[in-house]
């Protein structure tokens, strides 16, 4: 193919050969070829061209310039300056162009990156938005619906007064549970009770710390003097019931025992006694099937905390009983589900003839056992079966032996000693026994799958966990308590934390405490117009023993009680919905547990002096609910102690709206403003149940709903038929059904159909005059308190005489009859009954007397909960001077008597 020629202006073109024809013909077929090409390069560049030629428009008739001789130029061509002009425009148009391009795609780029971000932020704005809609609307509905609920809202039957939401052993049994599932938690049928828990009717206030830890009330637990004086547990005997009380004192034969066999457990282990546990790295102690917690009573003077699980019981519960005495417990079984506790959170386990079969299921309850306890941790058995001495005897009890000690091999736990019937092993503190076993020799390492580090009540698994986690370190390299209440940076790393926020924490916290137990008094509930100051005693140190911390978070709360110096023990509970620091918990040396709110939490009623929510409604609100905030109080209802606290602390719009469910709870309540914070309030309770079970009304209605048939009188034909009023409502009920007439006199049936009132109204009832409309007559005055004058004759020089060697005769004798008393002191009521050796007149009162001393005589209650009497501070005194120098005296007379003889 022969590209045209560009030819000069040398002169026409000469046509004289014969191939010109032929030359003619390949000239216009490579012409047309050559078209044809620059069409086509056209078309392909057009989409290029044509912009440039809308936005730099040529000015020339054709593309290309025309020379002289009417052949077209290539403006490519650097051959004349004319032409290099034109390249030099066409090059900075082109530069324009691509700059204008650039900058035009740049922008776009701009836009669409501000477009992406920005929608992340409007939809989480508008998630935010929609959750605080969805709130709203759900606390608008609680408030619309509350004075309905509130009057639906009634009083539990006798029997719920010591039952467990969850833990209903005969209905379990009733669907065909066996093998020990029917004393597992089964909260699927949605077991929440809708009603208030009224205590039992003989039920007292316990007693303050630490006496409350040696004696209980029998009425404020389900109990009878057969099982208190049964044997079970190691822990579990030799109580002492006396007339109304359960004493656990050490007087008995059980503490010396418990005494004798911590010192037992720390000399296998190899320390010298039980209050070197905390050196040894124990600070906290899971207590499995623990009696009445004497194991931990008597391990809290060491500051060891134990938590106590045990199956629920119907009557006679070890739970019951150790929170009665102020110790931490709650109902727990891992028969087929595990403890809702995260893996490795326990330094020590305690087993004391719990009745497990730890030899049973495959060793899968060892296996729990093992994840729940930390590196290097103990576990400690008391059993008849590891007695070597029984083994001669019963071939069973040692075949059984055998597998438990062959399967804690298996689990690299090495025994250190066996006692008696005590053994102790000791798990191992390196990651790599696991892989260096046999094959095929103990259960194998649960996959990243399996091995969650915080289950709740999944199914118990038959593989060994927590080797993967970043917490596993040995309680030997562990700060000892209480550091280990303060992790450093390293420590809080593994749980995603920095210093600066448990610092802040902290100091939150701190402070509250202090704000709680300022407003913890019965002023904020009385008509006294200003709240609690400076100058109003604060509450003892003693005033709470068991708390409820409903969002534990970091366990703030229950670090700055214990630096408060309060005697008080925490349950933190970390709710499933929101985010999970029990593993931080646990490692601080606290108890805590894992628990879904919308379910009964695993405990008997009246067990808790204070419950402590600070940002449990938010969490709840913005959660997606199962259960309403109405469900959630009666819950707190069940588990508060009468005369028990509750703070909420929350936001405002959420405190309000609590505020409105306590009337209906039977709540004393003050909503009580943040200085600090505007967006936030506080919310302060006491459950006044006490004045409950007082209320004749309350205990009518719960009659009237126990009663399926209507009561009759026992002897209906002793009351006359004018003792029937007549009926005050407009539709009257039925009368009752009749008794059988054979049980009641022929002539007076007819008596009966006259009854037209209520079935519990004792109105009809033939009384005397209510003492509040009697008139008052005055009493005849005996010859003891007559006076010796009439009124009119009275000589006051002579009266006043009188009154002060009265004053005289009550002081001396007083003085020497209660300075002879063992540490000069006396009972009150003994005091009443002594007024020959006491001098005051037959008749009247001995505190009115005392009255008149206040600076000899003083008055206390003594730890048995009664009112003693005994000399002040100052009296003291004055009779150890007046001894002193009787003593001197009588030496002065003994050496003069000597002298002179």
């Amino acid at each position: 193919m022969v590209r045209p020629l560009h030819r000069g202006p040398s002169g026409p073109r000469m046509s004289g050969s014969s191939n010109d024809f032929f030359d003619s013909q390949m000239k216009d077929k490579t012409d047309k070829e050559d078209l044809d090409r620059r069409a086509s390069s056209d078309n392909n560049s057009f989409a290029f061209k044509f912009p440039i030629r809308v936005l730099f428009p040529d000015n020339s008739p054709s593309k290309h310039g025309n020379t002289e001789n009417g052949f077209t130029s290539d403006p490519f061509m650097a051959g004349t300056p004319r032409s290099r002009h034109k390249l030099t425009l066409l090059l900075l148009k082109l530069s324009l162009v691509l700059i204008v391009i650039l900058a035009l795609t740049g922008s776009f780029w701009w836009t669409l990156s501000i477009s992406t971000t920005s929608r992340g932020h409007i939809y989480h704005g508008y998630r935010r938005l929609q959750q605080q809609l969805v709130s709203d609307l759900w606390h608008i509905g609680e408030l619309s619906l509350g004075s309905s609920r509130l009057r639906d809202l009634e009083f539990c039957p006798q029997e719920y007064e010591n039952n467990v939401p969850c833990f209903n052993v005969s209905e379990n049994l009733a669907l065909g549970l066996a093998d020990g599932n029917e004393y597992d938690r089964h909260c699927e049928n949605g077991m929440r009770q809708n009603c208030l828990v009224l205590p039992p009717v003989n039920y007292k206030i316990p007693l303050r710390w630490p006496t409350g830890r040696d004696v209980i009330w029998v009425g404020n637990v389900k109990i009878t003097a057969q099982e208190v004086l049964s044997s079970g547990s190691l822990t579990k005997r030799m109580m002492m019931l006396e007339e109304e009380q359960i004493s656990f004192r050490s007087a008995s034969l059980m503490f010396d025992g418990v005494e004798d066999y911590s010192h037992q457990i720390a000399e296998m282990i190899g320390l010298r006694n039980e209050s070197n546990f905390i050196h040894a790295g124990v600070r906290t102690i899971l207590d499995i099937g623990c009696g009445y917690g004497s194991f931990g009573a008597h391990l809290f003077s060491s500051q060891i905390l134990t938590m106590c699980i045990a199956n629920y019981e119907a009557s006679g519960s070890q739970v019951q009983m150790t929170l009665e005495r102020g110790l931490p417990a709650m109902i727990g079984s891992f028969i087929l589900k595990q403890l809702p506790y995260p893996s490795l959170s326990f330094d020590m386990l305690h087993c004391a003839r719990c009745g497990i079969d730890w030899d049973q299921q495959d060793g899968i309850l060892l296996i729990e056992v093992d994840r729940v306890l930390k590196p290097g941790g103990y576990f400690v058995w008391t059993s008849p079966i590891t007695n070597a001495e029984t083994f001669r005897r019963n071939k069973v009890n040692q075949k059984r032996w055998n597998l438990v000690r062959d399967f804690a091999e298996n689990l690299c736990w090495e025994m250190l000693s066996q006692q008696d019937e005590t053994v102790v092993w000791k798990k191992t503190s390196k990651r790599n026994c696991y892989s260096s076993r046999k094959p095929g020799s103990g259960p194998s390492i649960c996959s990243k799958g399996h091995d969650v580090e915080s289950p709740y009540y999944r199914p118990l698994k038959a593989c060994i966990s927590g080797t993967q986690s970043r917490r596993w370190i040995p309680i030997e390299e562990r700060k000892t308590w209480p550091s280990r209440a303060n992790p450093n940076k390293s420590e809080l790393a593994i749980y995603g934390l920095h210093p600066e926020e448990l610092a802040e924490d902290a100091e939150t916290w701190k402070m509250a405490v202090r704000n709680y137990w300022s407003l913890l008094s019965p002023l904020i509930f009385s008509d006294h117009p200003k709240r609690p100051g400076d100058e109003d005693p604060s509450p003892p140190y003693n005033m709470l023993r068991n708390v409820l911390d409903m969002n534990a978070h970091f366990g703030g709360f229950n670090s700055a009680l214990l630096e408060a110096g309060k005697s008080a023990w925490v349950m933190n509970v970390v709710p499933t919905n929101g985010p999970n620091y029990l593993p931080l918990i646990l490692d601080r040396g606290f108890v805590g547990v894992l628990h879904d709110w919308c379910e009964p939490f695993p405990t008997y009623p009246r067990t808790y002096d204070m419950v402590h929510a600070a940002g449990l409604l938010s969490l709840e609100s913005d959660h997606q609910r199962r259960c309403t905030i109405l469900d959630l109080f009666t819950e707190i209802d069940r588990l508060l102690r009468p005369e028990g606290w509750v703070i909420f602390h929350d936001k405002a719009a959420l405190i309000e709206s609590a505020r409105a469910l306590t009337t209906g709870l039977k709540w004393e309540a003050r909503v009580v403003e943040i200085e600090s914070n505007s967006d936030e309030k506080l919310l302060i309770c006491q459950n006044s149940a006490i004045e409950r079970r007082g209320n004749q009304n309350f205990l009518d209605r719960r009659n009237q709903r126990n009663n399926t048939t209507p009561m009759e009188p026992a002897h209906p034909w002793r009351f006359g038929a004018s003792s029937f009023p007549k009926p005050k409502t407009q539709n009257p009920k039925p009368s009752p059904p009749l008794p059988n007439a054979n049980h009641s006199p022929p002539s007076l049936l007819p008596l009966l159909l006259l009854r037209q009132t209520s079935l519990f109204s004792t109105s009809f009832l033939i009384t005397k005059t209510p003492k509040k409309f009697r008139k008052k007559r005055k009493k005849d005055e005996s010859p003891r308190t007559k006076l010796v004058q009439t009124q009119p004759n009275l000589i006051p020089h002579f009266e006043h005489i009188v009154e002060r060697d009265a004053y005289f005769r009550f002081l001396t004798k007083s003085k020497d009859f209660l300075s002879n008393q063992p540490h000069r002191v006396l009972r009150l009521d003994d005091a009443g009954k002594l007024y020959r050796e006491l001098g005051f007149p037959r008749g009247r009162k001995v505190a009115r007397s005392l009255q008149r001393h206040p600076l000899i005589f003083q008055t206390y209650r003594h730890d048995d909960n009664k009112m003693w009497i005994g000399f002040t501070d100052l009296m003291e005194a004055l009779l150890e001077e007046e001894r002193f120098i009787m003593d001197s005296w009588n030496r002065t007379e003994s050496i003069r008597f000597v002298n002179c003889s």
